[in-house]
């Protein structure tokens, strides 16, 4: 049983326990309660605790306290004047603005995806001695002035590394080409 006196606990715990007291003050207020209204928009004190602790995550310079929650709370009203009166004036409904949003959430959705699949592809992909030998000697073979193997060998390791990820990367690619159901006017394609 961990006690709060462990070093390792008291340093987990001492950063935190500030925002915690600022951000998750209730003052009698329920989670779901709204604390924030806008002409039609509203927020809970669940939502604005969700935002102070993405404050948090996102700028490492964030300290809590009554001021910051008051300082978040100022950027979320000026914001949200500016989405409704954006609003009020059809922007959001413009095609300009609605291609732009669909390219961004097209390329963060990407962004994504490629992502969690190059974690994936390293925490799978894995590197034999013998291909590091057999890579070194072939190395050798053009360049006999080459570094003892102890030397390069962690050069060697990456190289070997970043090209089976490539590699892998290429075949995942390859097999969703493969596997959808793709359909185009080649006449057209080739005028």
């Amino acid at each position: 049983m961990l006690r709060l006196s462990t070093p390792i606990l008291k340093i987990l715990l001492l950063p935190i326990i500030p925002f915690l007291l600022v951000c998750s003050c209730s003052n009698g207020i329920d989670n779901n309660e709204n604390i924030l209204t806008i002409n039609n928009f509203t927020m809970t004190k669940n939502e604005f605790e969700k935002l102070c602790t993405q404050e948090m995550e996102y700028n490492n310079a964030y300290k809590t306290s009554i001021k910051a929650k008051q300082d978040l709370l100022d950027k979320i009203i000026k914001k949200e004047l500016l989405i409704q009166e954006a609003q009020s004036q059809g922007i959001d409904k413009d095609d300009k603005f609605m291609a732009t949003i669909e390219k961004y959430w097209e390329a963060t959705l990407i962004k994504h995806l490629m992502e969690r699949k190059n974690k994936e592809i390293q925490d799978t992909t894995t590197i034999s001695d013998k291909e590091i030998k057999k890579k070194y000697n072939d190395y050798k073979l053009k360049n006999n002035t080459l570094p003892a193997l102890d030397e390069i060998e962690k050069e060697i390791a990456l190289e070997i590394m970043e090209s089976k990820k490539t590699q892998r990367v290429k075949n995942w690619m390859d097999s969703l080409h493969k596997t959808a159901d793709i359909k185009f006017e080649k006449d057209y394609f080739n005028e």
